[in-house]
């Protein structure tokens, strides 16, 4: 066989492969992963042995292996017997403590903690309700540079207080307090201006262990119309029914923790029409309390009655259609395993399409990210959780992260 004509098969071959077996040559910019499960969104049918096609930073194509022709230069990724969900979102966390000290850092450290306590979980996304800004905004520019691997960052700033009402729990630290309608107007302002992207009050606060300072109602309205006329929500840590009530009451769109601790008398259960009334949304943070009371010292049968009940103002809430916003307070809580969350969550009468609808498609609505996140769908950012056990079977399976995809790239891989 003379050399042209040898050339000539070799040329046809090589055709033949590459347009018969997809992936051998690869593009880098695409990829495939086939053979899932894909939650597709919380209220959507899954698709059974689906196909996910990504292009750069953004979702292609989505179906099932009979809809989907895959590219011939697509990277394949079998991630057969697994289940595909869109990224979560983590509505309540801390950018203090070891991430503060690791801001400036070498990537490397930097770069496992936010995998340790978020990629690892699932979370391409987070909203920091209380540290210190000037840190986290070098954390959140590091992330978005593409120095370091890690989640998006909204950051609550300000963490305002009541006169006389900074946690006794984090001192010596002192958080600014409000004494004025003025002066609450010009600090938020001051906390907008400086880079934060919403707004933190203690509207309850634990002044001292056996007293929960209320914030004023006309400072709350300050701050709640400052922050409206910019554009930002307002984060409210409550404490107790009465701190719930004046946020409700003035305008707050969130409720950064339920309230199970009362100093006088039951919660009062008609704070869920008014949440519902003023579409004020809530983070349960249900691991939170026991976690919290352990370390006071109080005793179990105190610990279960406290757990209970925020567990049940989680179920009426629920119940109420008030949204749920998936937050677990990691960062003041060094814990970050999510799976005792989802169990409590469960327990309160949430199915597993709420509770992915509490870390996807809510916060999506609530943040303003509907037309881009919170569903596994063509052109939305490829922003994806696969796991390796069915949270159908058991809602602990949303813990249970074999990948993160965040803007089209593997950012944790079990």
């Amino acid at each position: 066989m003379g050399i042209k004509i040898l050339l000539k098969h070799l040329v046809v071959l090589l055709g033949f492969v590459m347009f018969s077996a997809p992936g051998l040559f690869a593009n880098e910019n695409t990829k495939t992963f086939v053979g899932a499960t894909i939650f597709i969104s919380p209220d959507h049918e899954p698709i059974e042995n689906g196909v996910v096609i990504i292009e750069g930073s953004k979702i292609k194509q989505v179906g099932s292996a009979e809809q989907v022709k895959i590219p011939q230069d697509s990277q394949i990724v079998d991630v057969s017997n697994q289940y595909i969900t869109a990224g979560y979102w983590n509505s309540h966390v801390h950018y203090t403590g070891v991430l503060q000290k690791a801001a400036k850092e070498d990537k490397e450290n930097l770069g496992n903690l936010l995998s340790d306590m978020f990629l690892r979980w699932g979370f391409v996304g987070t909203v920091d309700t209380g540290s210190w800004l000037k840190k986290t905004l070098l954390i959140k520019k590091r992330i978005s540079q593409n120095e370091v691997n890690g989640p998006q960052i909204l950051i609550a700033g300000g963490s305002f207080v009541p006169e006389g009402g900074s946690p006794y729990y984090i001192k010596p630290i002192r958080l600014p307090a409000f004494k004025s309608f003025s002066q609450a107007k010009k600090l938020v302002a001051g906390a907008l201006d400086d880079g934060a992207d919403a707004i933190k009050l203690f509207t309850g606060s634990w002044g001292t262990p056996q007293k929960v300072v209320v914030m004023n109602p006309q400072h709350i309205l300050a701050a709640t119309e400052q922050a409206h006329s910019r554009g930002a929500l307002v984060f409210a840590h409550p404490s107790d029914s009465d701190g719930t009530r004046v946020a409700i009451e003035n305008g707050v769109d969130i409720l950064a923790h339920t309230f199970p601790s009362q100093l006088k008398g039951p919660w009062d259960e008609r704070l869920i029409e008014l949440m519902h009334q003023n579409d004020v949304a809530l983070v349960p943070t249900l691991k939170l309390w026991r976690y919290e009371l352990k370390r006071e010292g109080l005793p179990p049968d105190v610990i279960n009655i406290v757990e209970q009940t925020a567990v049940e103002q989680v179920k009426l809430a629920n119940q109420k259609g008030i949204t749920i916003l998936f937050g677990t307070d990691v960062g003041y809580m060094s814990d970050a395993d999510t799976s005792e969350e989802f169990r409590l969550m469960h327990k309160a009468g949430m199915n597993y399409k709420e509770i992915l609808a509490s870390m996807t498609t809510s916060p999506a609505s609530r943040y303003g990210f509907t037309e881009t996140n919170g569903l596994v769908k063509e052109n939305y950012i490829a922003d994806i959780v696969i796991l390796n056990s069915d949270p159908r079977e058991n809602v602990a399976a949303f813990a249970d992260v074999d990948k993160t995809i965040r803007n089209g790239e593997i950012v944790y891989q079990r």
